[in-house]
């Protein structure tokens, strides 16, 4: 699947209906922005006068006198069997597998249609494009002005029948209930006012303010029946009937969420105004990090220039034909109004970043992946055939390669630019014969011209990165492995020595089982970011007979970490590009061994390691990466309830969710159709305490009889340190009752929920909550009226020197939580206490951290003594794993140096 990336913000506002055809960034007026967006002619343009993007990236930007919001939007929904044709797989690209087949939805340009020609055909019925937009702009925005007014005015409340029947609509989407499952409602509720669902349906419809466009289409998929198709009966491709025999039916239908609607209703909720507004309010960073796709400069060049209107069209895509109009659209401006600010402005939106695996973004693109000569979509490095192979491989080094003995500077390579890609897509598609075109189109790697070359606000190829979700974990490490386990195609070791020792991965897979799952279709992209960040380096130490091997993969994980940071400085890019360039050199030299028999080691995802530094250049791999999309994909499977009519399934669902989220927006009704039990303020037997409010106290609860006198010698000792005071003075003011014992801690604002080892017994079918790491919170202890206790964890490096001054250092601990303890100590002038103040204090047996390995993950063998620290010392939970053939266990801290993002989908 492949997820457009925009950025939205409102410009200019509209004064009047006169003025808003003067207020069209990068246009002076609509109509000569029309004679280059007006789709003439089909034939190959002399010159082009419109201004071309070098860089992309991926949002939609706006620019203009206001200032106005920005809202991220996911990908306009495209269902039925388009939606199948766009979740393609790349786990692994292996000979003979094609990303573009003949079936794809992507339009053969080889056929020549003349689709300017088809447009001034179309029928008369149809709106002139041209038409569509002045309207948009003059007459209907000033009737939609005074409707949108009015309706702000009465603040979009809805009855409590429409709230009720909204409820009911809500119930069935989010729990994926049957249609006769829903219709039982009526009579296990009989008071309840449930109506059929064909009603709730239309009812929800009628109040989203926004219908879903249907477009028949191919019933295989080939085509869609518009533009340049409008007039067809019959698919061009694979000659099937548009519609059912004798009847003027649709044997399939492509159903069309806009996304105009979607991007308005952002402006009519209150709850969103401010978060729609982030990408027109975003200022870059005054250090040069890269922290957002707004860092990019493509971004900052699209905010500081006018944009140029669209260009004119040459070829197009039948299943994004909507897509792009509504892009159009919005490129020259929608009218919006802001509930907000009470007032209509002119939205402009442009489209700057599209993402996904490599085959759907070639077949996004246009190109032909890695079936061309030039395989790569970033730079014109020529591939090489492995034998009896029609897949292109792309070593740097091709010194072993009669036909091609030359080879490439990794730092230096021929990178593509916008203009040469859109020049020789022009040459493949206006070849004189279907031959010639074939053969350009093998030696460029491209079939085409894109249809989102009109878009003036996309960078061909720097708007389209490589995914690095699947670069990485599902491509470059599975490759590894296979290469590891003697299971990569076939091939052995050569002169190398990488492949493991009998059963060494099987007992890895133990090892792995005992804190998982032995369910290897578990394993995820996800599953396997985590193996490479914090247990490979564990798992695999001593298990390769070369260590140089080990190395190897331990700068990949090295470059992963480095990556993945949420702030990533421009000048570290230069040092991310040349750990990169050593690695893939490193790679060829270890497993290719330049040997041309071998050189199916060096696919296409290995090379893409070497653009994942451009890709940052856009913004930050979190930020366009397909972990959304797969989990889109998994949010789509429960409602496919029939076998037969899956597509039909998935189409419904996306409809009723689309107008679902509409809904919530535009009467700001999201708590109401949430569904949930109402927020309380605390748990039943909870304790929160006003000095501690990061955290609270839950239940199980013991009494202080329950405290040993060995835990409460040491609860002495810390308030002790923390008073600055003999222990003889701290003891005669602290009484026994005052101590009570807690089962569980919370910790808020998202953080970990953790158990006392004593209080809660461990669970062989739950996970162990009781290993945290103890942190350093501030420089100084100070007291207040409603302040916490704050400190260093200090450890005094004099303590075995009576006579020597204490000095002090900060240190790191881990350990497991015993107990927390509630200790109230009374006021006394002699602690300085002016009033009552309680402590809330955690009993932590340490671990005995002996040391840490290449890649700085700490391990212990055995516990240490107990310590009383406050409760605002410990930061989080820790993992731990132990070594496959030893007795160490190491600990998984994600909170340190190996903190890195990761993707938590959203509600």
């Amino acid at each position: 699947m492949v997820l457009p990336c925009l950025t939205a913000g409102p410009l200019d506002k509209v004064d009047n209906a006169d003025q808003a055809d003067l207020n069209i960034v990068g246009v002076g007026n609509l109509d000569v922005a029309m004679d280059e967006l007006v789709y003439a002619t089909g034939d190959p343009p002399a010159s082009t006068n419109a201004q071309s993007m070098d860089t992309g990236s991926g949002s939609l930007t706006s620019k203009g006198n206001n200032i106005g919001g920005g809202a991220s939007l996911s990908n306009p929904i495209l269902s039925d069997s388009v939606q199948q044709a766009a979740v393609t797989n790349e786990d692994m690209l292996d000979e003979g597998e094609d990303p573009d087949p003949d079936s794809d939805l992507l339009l053969n340009i080889e056929h020549g249609i003349d689709w300017g020609a088809e447009m001034d055909d179309n029928d008369d019925n149809e709106i002139d494009f041209e038409q569509e937009l002045n309207c948009s702009l003059l007459v209907d925005d000033l009737i939609d002005e005074i409707f949108e007014r009015e309706l702000a005015d009465t603040s979009y409340v809805l009855s409590e029948s429409d709230i009720t029947l909204l409820c009911h609509f809500a119930l069935k989407i989010g729990t994926h209930m049957t249609n006769k499952a829903f219709a039982k409602l009526t009579y296990a509720f009989p008071d309840g006012n449930v109506d059929s669902w064909k009603m709730t349906k239309a009812h929800a419809a009628s109040l989203c303010q926004f219908t879903p466009e249907r477009y028949d289409c191919c019933v295989n998929s080939c085509v869609c029946y518009v533009g340049p198709h409008k007039k067809e009966t019959q698919c061009p491709h694979c000659e099937e009937p548009q519609f059912c025999p004798n009847t003027k039916c649709p044997r399939k239908q492509f159903k069309y969420l806009p996304i105009v609607p979607q991007l308005c209703a952002f402006y009519k909720s209150m709850s969103m105004i401010d978060k729609v507004k982030y990408c027109a309010l975003y200022q870059p960073s005054v250090d040069g990090s890269i922290n957002d796709v707004m860092d990019s400069k493509h971004c900052q060049r699209l905010c500081k220039h006018v944009i140029p209107g669209p260009k004119k069209l040459k070829d197009f895509n039948s299943f994004i034909w909507p897509l792009v109009r509504e892009l159009l659209k919005l490129a020259h401006g929608v009218h919006v109004f802001d509930i907000e600010r009470h007032e209509f402005f002119t939205l402009h939106a442009y489209l700057v970043l599209i993402f996904g695996d490599i085959p759907a973004v070639s077949m996004v693109m246009n190109i032909k992946g890695h079936n061309g000569v030039c395989p790569c979509c970033m730079c014109n490095i020529h591939g090489v055939r492995a034998p009896d192979s029609r897949v292109y491989y792309v070593p740097l080094d091709h010194q072993n390669f009669p036909d091609s003995p030359f080879s490439y500077d990794p730092q230096n390579l021929p990178l593509c630019t916008d203009d040469e890609m859109k020049k020789q897509a022009e040459e493949v598609q206006f070849a004189s014969s279907t031959a010639q075109s074939n053969s350009l189109a093998i030696e460029y790697g491209i079939k085409g011209t894109s249809v989102l070359s009109v878009l003036p606000s996309l960078s061909f190829p720097t708007s389209f990165p490589y995914d690095f979700m699947h670069l990485i974990f599902e491509n470059i490490l599975k490759t590894l492995v296979l290469l590891w386990t003697g299971d990569f195609k076939g091939l052995d070791e050569g002169t190398g020595s990488y492949h493991f020792m009998p059963k060494v991965w099987e007992a890895i897979g133990t090892a792995m089982a005992a804190y998982g799952t032995d369910d290897k279709q578990a394993t995820t992209a996800d599953s396997w970011s985590f193996w490479l960040l914090h247990l490979s380096s564990i798992l695999l130490e001593s298990k390769f007979q070369s260590n140089i091997y080990y190395q190897h993969f331990l700068d990949l994980s090295v470059i992963i970490e480095k990556c993945m940071q949420f702030e990533i400085p421009y000048t570290e890019v230069k040092s991310i590009q040349e750990m990169c360039s050593k690695w893939v050199t490193d790679f060829e030299r270890l497993y290719f061994q330049y040997d041309p028999e071998c050189v199916s080691t060096c696919p296409l995802t290995v090379h893409g390691l070497l653009h994942v530094p451009d890709a940052i250049e856009i913004g930050p791999v979190w930020m366009h990466w397909a972990f959304p999309i797969e989990c889109f994909c998994g949010w789509l499977q429960p409602a496919i309830k029939s076998r037969q009519y899956p597509f039909a399934a998935i189409d419904n669902y996306l409809i009723a969710q689309a107008q679902l989220s509409q809904i919530k927006l535009i009467y700001n009704v999201h708590k109401e159709l949430s569904l949930k039990p109402p927020s309380k303020e605390a748990p039943r037997g909870s304790f929160i305490s006003p000095d501690y409010p990061t955290c609270i106290l839950l239940p199980p609860q013991c009494p202080s009889s329950s405290i040993s006198q060995s835990l409460k010698d040491k609860i002495i000792i810390c308030l002790a340190t923390q008073f600055n005071a003999n222990l003889a003075t701290v003891q005669c003011h602290i009484w026994e009752d005052d101590m009570v014992k807690w089962g569980k801690v919370c910790c808020l604002d998202g953080g970990d929920d953790m158990n006392a080892s004593t209080l809660v017994p461990f669970s062989e079918d739950r996970r162990d909550v009781t290993f945290v790491r103890m942190s350093d919170i501030s420089l100084a202890i100070f007291w207040g009226a409603n302040s916490l206790p704050q400190y260093d964890m200090l450890v005094d490096l004099n303590a075995r020197r009576q006579t020597a001054a204490p000095c002090f250092e900060k240190q790191i601990f881990f350990g497991q939580l015993e107990n927390i303890i509630v200790v109230t100590v009374p006021a006394t002038t002699a602690l300085g206490l002016e009033s009552d103040t309680l402590f809330i204090l955690a009993a932590i047996q340490k671990c005995k951290v002996v040391g840490s390995n290449a890649r700085g993950v700490h391990y212990y063998e055995q516990m240490g003594g107990l310590e009383v620290v406050d409760i605002t010392v410990v930061q989080c939970l820790v993992g731990r794993v132990k070594a496959v053939n030893d007795g160490r266990i190491f600990i998984i801290d994600r909170s340190d140096t190996l903190q890195a993002s990761f993707y938590v989908p959203g509600e």
